[in-house]
């Protein structure tokens, strides 16, 4: 199966001068049909620049030659994919063989009607709803021995709540005139754009929010063309669907089939394929622009702005409001009967009221929620602290001078909650870092964490602690007996601009939070990256702040003097380079030894060292200047591009891997696989180089680790959907069936084991 034969018949799809033609089915006379097949690749022609004109004209051949109309057009996507969808068991399937094809195909063109398309050509009719009680918002694979292992239970340890947002009930809902257009936020930045220039992005923004918009119309039109009551989507009460979510959808999905119906009796229905071609173009670019799949961008940077689209622009001002917005996304994410607990990540608040209003609100109403009490799924929350990129004000007293007030804040508020409310508190189990990791060191985080952990930190009265010296001056600063320890898990080498610098944020995590058996590490990718297709792909493009590329530089040198390997060349070149950026940077020259002390200072909270400290200590004096020194300050920040150095130590850092995984392994810490999320924010060119299999071989198959949905909203993934993914890979890496059923379980069994909440 070729891919791209899949891709062009997408284009042709959503080929803007086909839609404004009203081409809904070929015809014409043969110069016309000619001159449509001419045009179309040409457009083709933008997108794959490096095709010969032969190849092209294949591509075209392909996606129109006999397809006479949009039933056929929508038909050819599945089939040049080889894809053959199955209902059984009330509930559409994709053959485990197939899938990866079809997560690739639905990334432009709505799953909902290929879906409902293939059961109308099947079975010649539309689906009825005691059909499909099984019917989830997004299908699984049809895989005997998955389903086995999947009915042993699941459970979902990364997870974000903000990121559960089910896109085709958005959908839904904007139909529905239940939202609005302008709570999106991709739409809504357009009305403050009026008076500027629109680039080519604003204007197809700009356009497509316009054939969303058109598209309400259109919906309402077709139900009207096709003869359905207004009470269509109604499904009987014994008639139990996998979540409200679904359930919902159930109209979506009826319209969609009923439309296919009547044009596979009737090709040449110009009314009904004119409202649903309209219709679904709409649809499918709202789908692709809210949905982020795995064959699109790349880079946790540019996915941050993807998952913000997802996120509606709300006020809601009443706890039930709030529930409401919750639950579509607690009902998606809780969707899969084989989950049996789900740990939600959620932002941290600015006060233990906000906290204890969240937590009885959430009690309040999913205690008695009917959907929720029949799944008896148990659900905790782990509190995700946000990294912030550096204050781009020079003249703030230290480095991130904003979040560390933020962070005294939201944890002594936190700290104060579980004193305060234990029995709401109960539902908060853990504690964690996200967001862009390469701006925002893990050490700024590790006082505030290490405090919330009952761990004893040195602290004393300043700027960046003033709501714990409060706690500590009312002797509240400590945890109780009867508070039970909460869970750390951490974001890290996940987002980097090099390799070691990801490492170094994974080893950074590991020492300062003092992590041991049962604690986690949220992606972990860098010390499985393999660093050969790195140097392949971002070696000449690479650039990183001065003072990264140093620290990278420390951290390496003291790895490799850990190793038993003679590295002496290496450890002599880098010592020459340590020298010379730290004359650079610093002012004068300090060793690696030296560095590696002030490395250990950072994770204490900042403040001034005397005169006498630093010069009895020079690495005292080395954290002094970082802190307070702007001229450091300026010259750590400055951007420098491919430097050369690291192109030439592979083999060290490959061996600085191989350390990272045996540190994880000896403490006992679990690794946090997300493998829809991992494919975008690694660069992977496929699964298949999943950062996994290298811990695996380096590890003899010791790793303790997990795999986990993320985002699921985003990603358009769920729970056995992600399982699916790594099978695959395992797979295509000549493991058995056996064993790649084997390395899932181990994989599902440490989720259980290693939840914070094992018991739940």
């Amino acid at each position: 199966m070729n891919p791209r034969k899949n891709d062009a018949t997408a284009k042709f799809i959503l080929w803007p001068e086909r839609l404004f033609l009203n081409l809904h089915f070929l015809q014409g006379s043969s110069d016309q049909i000619k001159l449509y097949r001419t045009s179309f690749a040409e457009y083709l022609a933008d997108f794959y620049r490096g095709f010969s004109r032969e190849d092209i004209n294949v591509l075209t051949h392909t996606a129109i030659q006999s397809n006479t109309g949009i039933a056929d057009w929508y038909a050819c996507v599945l089939s040049s994919s080889g894809i053959s969808l199955k209902f059984h068991t009330g509930s559409p399937f994709v053959p485990q063989s197939q899938f990866t094809a079809w997560r690739s195909t639905t990334t432009n063109i709505d799953c909902d009607a290929l879906i409902a398309l293939a059961f109308v050509d099947q079975f010649l009719r539309a689906p009825t709803p005691d059909e499909l009680p099984r019917w989830g918002v997004y299908i699984t694979s049809d895989d005997p021995d998955l389903q086995r292992l999947f009915s042993l239970g699941l459970k979902d340890i990364h997870i974000h709540l903000e990121g559960c947002e089910p896109i085709p009930y958005l959908w839904l809902l904007l139909m529905q005139n239940q939202i609005e257009v302008m709570q999106f936020r991709e739409y809504e930045k357009l009305d403050h754009t009026v008076n500027r220039p629109f680039k080519k992005t604003f204007s197809d923004l700009l356009e497509e929010r316009y054939y969303v918009i058109q598209a309400i119309k259109r919906r309402a039109e077709l139900i009207g063309a096709l003869g359905l009551s207004p009470h269509f989507g109604h499904v009987p009460k014994n008639v139990i669907f996998p979540s409200p979510i679904s359930e919902q959808l159930w109209q979506e999905r009826r319209l969609l089939a009923e439309a296919w119906l009547v044009l596979r009796k009737n090709p040449k229905n110009h009314k009904i394929a004119h409202l649903l071609d309209h219709y679904l173009y709409a649809k499918n670019l709202f789908i692709a622009r809210h949905v982020q799949s795995p064959w699109g961008i790349t880079g946790l940077t540019e996915f941050r702005g993807q998952f913000k689209r997802a996120k509606l622009i709300n006020n809601h001002t009443t706890p039930r409001l709030q529930w409401l917005d919750h639950s579509r996304k607690v009902y998606f994410a809780a969707e899969s009967a084989h989950l049996r607990h789900i740990e939600f990540r959620i932002a941290p608040f600015d006060s233990p009221r906000e906290y204890a209003s969240f937590f009885s609100n959430w009690s309040t109403f999913a205690s008695s929620d009917p959907f929720l009490l029949r799944r008896n799924i148990s659900i905790t929350f782990v509190i995700h602290f946000i990294r912030q990129p550096i204050a781009s004000d020079e003249q703030a007293e230290t480095p991130f001078h904003d979040l560390l007030i933020t962070l005294d804040r939201q944890s002594a508020a936190m700290h104060q909650f579980r004193q305060d409310y234990p029995h709401q508190a109960k539902l908060l189990v853990g504690i964690d870092v996200a967001n862009l990791e390469r701006t925002c060191p893990p050490h700024l985080f590790t006082p505030y964490l290490n405090l919330l952990r009952g761990m004893p930190v040195d602290f004393s009265c300043g700027p960046y602690m003033q709501h714990w010296c409060e706690l500590k001056r009312i002797n509240r600063h400590l945890l109780t007996p009867t508070i039970p320890p909460l869970g750390i898990t951490f974001h890290a080498g996940e987002d980097y601009y090099h390799i070691v610098d990801g490492l170094r944020t994974m080893d950074s995590a590991l020492s300062g939070l003092k992590m041991g058996a049962g604690d986690r590490i949220g992606h972990g990718l860098a010390a499985g990256r393999s660093v050969k297709h790195f140097d392949l792909e971002y070696g000449d493009s690479l650039s990183l702040p001065a003072g990264d590329a140093m620290d990278n530089l420390i951290w390496l040198y003291d790895q490799l003097t850990h190793l038993p390997q003679n590295r002496e060349t290496e450890l002599r070149r880098l010592r020459e380079e340590i020298e010379i950026s730290s004359e650079h940077l610093y002012g004068e020259i300090f060793t690696p030894a030296q560095f590696m002390r002030a490395f250990r200072y950072r994770h204490d909270v900042p403040k001034r060292f005397t005169q006498r400290e630093m010069n009895d200590d020079d690495a005292k004096k080395i954290r002094f200047m970082e802190l307070y020194d702007l001229t450091v300050r300026r010259r750590r920040n400055k951007i420098i591009r491919s430097p050369d150095i690291f192109r030439d130590l592979s083999p060290s850092i490959e061996a600085a891997q191989e350390s990272i995984m045996r540190k994880i392994a000896k403490l006992g810490v679990v690794i946090e696989f997300n493998p829809s999320s991992n494919f975008i924010t690694g660069g992977m060119e496929t699964l298949a180089y999943h950062p996994y299999f290298k811990y695996q071989k380096v590890l003899d198959g010791k790793l303790r680790a997990t795999i986990n949905c993320d985002d699921p909203g985003t990603f358009g993934t769920r729970i056995e959907n992600e399982f699916s993914c790594i099978f695959h890979a395992l797979i295509n890496q000549n493991h058995t069936r056996e064993e790649a059923l084997s390395v899932l379980n181990a994989m599902r069994k440490t989720a259980n084991d290693y939840s914070f909440c094992a018991k739940c």
